[in-house]
């Protein structure tokens, strides 16, 4: 049927689920890297210590949220009962803190060429 997806095995869950998380990782790694690295050239304030910080909490909270919803269970003989839920599920619980990471990264990477990130001021 081509409108109905076909179910997944708790193995490739387990697999998607890790790869998405990898990515998300790397996601954050990077922009909070980069930042640092740009604001260390360009010359910081403490505005821009306090707010690097909080982006950092706020994508390590939606982190750790990403990944307690994925955390696989096993049996008492170490074999794999639930691969956790599904990260890749469109409409899951999931979606929202991908795209709370994901705008999260986007203004935080604004920063680079703001101090406001998302709010410039043309004079109007």
């Amino acid at each position: 049927m081509a409108g109905k997806q076909m179910a997944k095995g708790e193995k490739e869950i387990l697999a998607d689920n890790s790869a998405t998380l990898k990515l998300y990782k790397n996601m954050i790694s990077v922009t909070l890297l980069v930042y640092a690295v740009i604001k260390w050239i360009q010359g910081f304030s403490w505005f821009h210590v306090v707010l690097s910080l909080s982006a950092g909490v706020g994508l390590s909270l939606s982190y750790g949220s990403l990944s307690s919803a994925a955390k696989p269970s096993y049996g008492p003989g170490g074999n794999l009962i639930s691969g956790g839920t599904d990260l890749n599920m469109e409409g899951g619980i999931s979606d929202y803190f991908k795209d709370i990471i994901m705008v999260n990264c986007y203004y935080h990477d604004n920063g680079y060429y703001h101090d406001n990130g998302y709010y410039h001021d043309n004079g109007y």
